[in-house]
Order: structure tokens, then sequence, then C-alpha cells
């Protein structure tokens, strides 16, 4: 009897630290990248922690006519792409999050694809995946990106990226992989990316639960989360990791005799605050984003071209964010266009044998 008690007690107490840990759980996380509804679209990836599903297509997800395709390479696009390049054309591999993937804009209406709109000449590759921390954008390009024959590699990055390098509480549900600085060198660790038991739906959810437990548990997931921002998360220096990444990124271009350009998106919050004063209650930001500077020091340091975007939208600012921003913050369709116009002009100066053949002013009202 002792010991039926003491084993009912015992339950009873994991029970009760279950459901505090859960509801802890919901009120730090809030959100999460690989939702259930979602479960088609992206999977888990053991080097990346998340990528596409190879195949995967959905219409009319933004709105009619704007529809999401995933081609056999796991990228997005209408049309697979081969390892080699078409004959004649200059391949452009875009790398990013959400706004290089193109979250609420159709699949040709992101920047990436809009380049190749502006010059034919152009064959783009749109290798953004949503959520993604610089860190995972890189090792996803070096996997399945560096093996296409391609010219130039554009890492496009908005200030958030950097700070995702640094896995917050969302990342026990959604884990991924991490570089530590050991020595003066990178290190790769939590690779392959545990499972925590959430997201294999090929297994079915409950099965997945038992398979990682006790890693499923939320009171499991929170211990973890205090004792990494404890030992690893409050020291970490995503720049400084960056500055190296990109070192060996510039290295491994220079080899296969390829250039790269690291790019600042410039989000809605680095153009536009609250501000008392305006009847609108919005007032444009003068100063220049500190993540841009940084990234910018670091594009110096691996020795790459850079662009920052916030330029342009300092000049397109009339009072207003509209109609270049969605309300969630990514860019609608008209600031796509900008920004591959602006790229476009840019990269023509900046990456010898990029294409420099059509002026942008007389592209027609469909493009820009």
């Amino acid at each position: 009897m002792k010991l039926g008690a003491l084993v009912f007690v015992g339950a009873l107490t994991i029970i009760g630290v279950e459901l505090v840990a859960y509801g802890l759980f919901i009120r730090r996380r809030g959100w999460s990248f690989l939702d259930v509804d979602e479960s088609n679209r992206v999977r888990v990836d053991p080097l990346v922690g998340w990528t596409y599903t190879p195949g995967f297509v959905r219409e009319d997800v933004y709105g009619p006519g704007r529809h999401i395709h995933i081609n056999t390479n796991g990228f997005r696009g209408l049309v697979d792409v081969a390892p080699e390049k078409s004959a004649g054309r200059y391949r452009v591999v875009c790398v990013g999050d959400s706004f290089t993937f193109g979250s609420g804009v159709g699949d040709e209406e992101g920047w990436c694809p809009q380049l190749a709109k502006i010059d034919p000449r152009i064959e783009a590759v749109n290798m953004g995946v949503g959520a993604a921390g610089v860190d995972q954008s890189v090792l996803w390009y070096r996997r399945d990106g560096a093996p296409l024959e391609h010219d130039l590699v554009i890492f496009a990055f908005i200030g958030p990226d950097f700070r995702r390098m640094i896995p917050d509480a969302r990342s026990v549900i959604n884990p991924k992989p991490r570089f530590m600085i050991v020595d003066g060198r990178l290190e790769l660790t939590n690779v392959p990316v545990p499972d925590y038991g959430q997201y294999h739906r090929h297994h079915g959810l409950i099965w997945s639960k038992l398979v990682a437990f006790p890693r499923s548990l939320r009171s499991y997931q929170l211990a973890h989360d205090a004792i990494d921002t404890a030992l690893v998360r409050r020291h970490y220096d995503p720049f400084a990791v960056a500055d190296l990444l990109f070192t060996q990124v510039a290295e491994e271009l220079d080899a296969k005799s390829r250039r790269g350009v690291l790019v600042f998106l410039a989000g809605s919050g680095d153009i536009e605050a609250r501000c008392a004063t305006s009847s609108t209650g919005f007032c444009e930001v003068d100063t220049r984003a500190a993540d841009a500077v940084r990234f910018e020091a670091t594009a110096e340091r691996a020795g790459m071209p850079f662009v920052d975007t916030s330029p342009l939208f300092h000049e397109l600012y009339d009072g207003g964010l509209g109609p270049y921003y969605l309300e969630d913050g990514h860019y609608d369709v008209p600031g796509h266009r900008e920004v591959a116009r602006y790229l476009y002009e840019e990269l023509g100066q900046r990456i010898d044998g990029f294409p420099r053949a059509v002026d942008t002013a007389t592209i027609a009202p469909d493009v820009r």
C-alpha cells in the first residue's frame, strides 16, 4: 500500500509540475514556426532545424492568385533548379529569411524572382526560409545551394536574424543548430538537431512524443531553456560568430570563383517609429539601424560587398510606410519591387560580371 501510495503521489506531482510548465510554456512561446497547420509545408531538418517540404503547393494562401509552390529542391519557385545553370544565364542564389522567401506575396512577387523579371538574363534561386537565423541560412546554402552552379549568392538579412542565432525560449520547441567560438574557431553544436517530439507528423503526434520522452515534456524543455540561458545565451555574441562565419564563406566562394554580397533588408521598425508629434502616430527614424552598421562591419571583415536598403526606404518615406510594407511588417509587392530595383542597380555597380544593360526607370508598371 505504501509503495502504491508513493507511486500515486509521485504521478500526481509529475502531472502537476507538467501542467504548471505547460502554462508557462504557453505564456513564453505564444508562436511556433513549425505549427500544426504548417506541418505539410515545413519539415524538421537535422542540420538546419527546419526547411520546406519539396513539392508542397498551396493556392491563394496570401490572397487570390498568390500561391506558394515549393519545388523539388525544397526552394520556393514554380520550376525545379537544375544543377547546371542555363547557357548564357547569370544565376543568383538568394539566401535569407521570410523577407527573402516572400511571406505575404505570390511566388513571383518577391524581390528575388523580381531580379529575373528586371533582366531575363538573370536566373534567380529563392532559398529564403521563414524564421531562420543567419547561421541556419548559411548552413542550408552550404549544403543545398553551394552544389548548384551559380555566379553570385546574396545573403540578405533583417536585424532579428542575428538575434535568432541565440536560441530563445521558442527554440526548444523549434530546435536549431548553434555555432560556438572555441579557441577562436567556429564549432557547430546541437547537430543532428534533437527531436523534441512535436513535429514528426509521419509517425503521428502522440507516437513522436513518446519516442522523444522525456524531452517532449514541457517541464524538461523549460528546465533545458533555463540552464542554457544561464550557461550560454547570456554571453553569446551573434555578430562575433557572424564575423568568423562569413569570413569562412568568403574563402569558400573565392575557391570556386564565385561572388557573394551581404544585404541588410530594412524592416518597418528601421524606418518608422512611434511619434507623438505626427498626425499618423508614426514618424521617420533619422538614425541608421545599429544592426545595419554592425552587419556592414561583418562584411568588411569578410572582405565582401555590402548593400543597405535603408536609404531606399528613407527616400520612399512620405509620412507612412504604405504601400511598401504589409501590416505584419513584411514587404508588400511594391516593397519587393523597389528592393529588386535597388539591388539590381547596386549590384551592377559593385559586382564584376553582373548584368548591367537594363535601365530600371523604363521597367513596365507590372514589374516596378
